[in-house]
């Protein structure tokens, strides 16, 4: 009967001693939180990757529009191949091999309002737009005048760009993210540029 009493209170002694023990707990709270902590931290990683590239991606928009729009009269395909590649340098450190192109003219009557591709010129796999077709996307107000049956049509320059990016750890979550942009800009040097070759 002594060793019974002597056992229960030893087992009521080790468990006050296990209640009033907190050297595993640390472990315990990091076991449970690493996890969360880790996907956080990349979770970060990937939106702040993908959000510079999306910005990129309009500033390229941007500089191919405002570059195609300070030439002269007549742009040619190799100039403007060359000016597509500089658009696109402005997004390294990322890959550029990713990034679509595409530069058009949009002649605008206005005496109808109505807005149709001049001409259109397609970087490394993109597609050009067809001569003559109408624009379906919205050019900023502040660039369209009132419709006058008098007026002469306007030219724009339409700077297109698209970014297909992978991101690296959340891939098999969300798979790839495409990322468009596009930009418009008045002929600084001529009230239009003709095209040629291409």
């Amino acid at each position: 009967m002594l060793s019974m009493r002597f056992m229960r209170a030893l087992v009521r002694r080790r468990l006050r001693q296990l209640k009033r023990d907190q050297r595993g707990v640390s472990a315990i709270e990091f076991a449970m939180l690493a996890p969360l902590m880790i996907a956080l931290y990349f979770g970060v990683v990937e939106i702040s990757q993908g959000v510079a590239i999306d910005r990129k991606v309009m500033l390229s928009a941007r500089t191919v529009a405002d570059l195609v729009s300070q030439q002269l009269n007549t742009i040619t395909k190799a100039e403007i191949d060359n000016l597509v590649k500089a658009a696109q340098t402005v997004t390294e450190p990322y890959p550029t091999a990713p990034l679509k192109t595409v530069v058009s003219q949009v002649k605008i009557d206005v005496a109808t309002g109505k807005a149709t591709i001049d001409w259109s010129y397609a970087g490394p796999g993109a597609t050009a737009r067809i001569a003559g077709s109408t624009v379906t996307t919205v050019i900023p107000p502040d660039l369209i005048p009132p419709v006058d049956p008098k007026a002469q049509p306007i030219y724009l320059i339409w700077g297109e760009t698209q970014y297909a990016y992978v991101p690296v750890f959340a891939k098999p979550i969300i798979g790839p993210l495409t990322f468009k942009e596009q930009s418009f800009m008045s002929p600084r040097q001529s009230a239009s540029i003709s095209k040629s070759g291409f």
